[in-house]
C-alpha cells in the first residue's frame, strides 16, 4: 500500500474524531484551517462522517453549500444524537 495513502487516510479520521470534541463554532473553524480543509465540500463529508452520517430531510428543498456547512456545524457542536450511535459504535453494538 501507498504510504502517502496511508498517511491521507490517517490524517481524515484524526480529523473526524478531533471534529468531535469540538466545542465551538471557532474549533471546528480552526481545526479545518490548520489541516487546509478548504473546500467546503469536503467539510462537509468530513462532519458527516463524524456524526455517523445522519439522515437529514429538507421541507424546502435543497439548501446551497455554505447553508448545508452551517447547519452540519450546529449539528455536530448539540452533540445529542449522533454521539450516543458513537458511543453505541464503539461498544460495538
Amino acid at each position: 500500500m501507498n504510504g502517502s495513502i496511508n498517511n491521507a487516510e490517517l490524517q481524515r479520521d484524526e480529523i473526524i474524531e478531533e471534529l468531535k470534541r469540538c466545542e465551538s463554532r471557532q474549533s471546528v473553524e480552526d481545526l479545518f484551517n490548520s489541516n487546509a480543509v478548504d473546500d467546503i465540500g469536503e467539510r462537509i463529508e468530513l462532519l458527516n462522517e463524524a456524526m455517523g452520517r445522519p439522515e437529514i430531510f429538507y421541507a424546502s428543498g435543497e439548501p446551497d453549500e455554505q447553508t448545508k456547512y452551517q447547519r452540519d456545524v450546529s449539528v455536530l457542536l448539540e452533540k445529542q444524537p449522533w454521539k450516543i450511535n458513537d458511543l453505541y459504535e464503539r461498544a460495538g453494538l
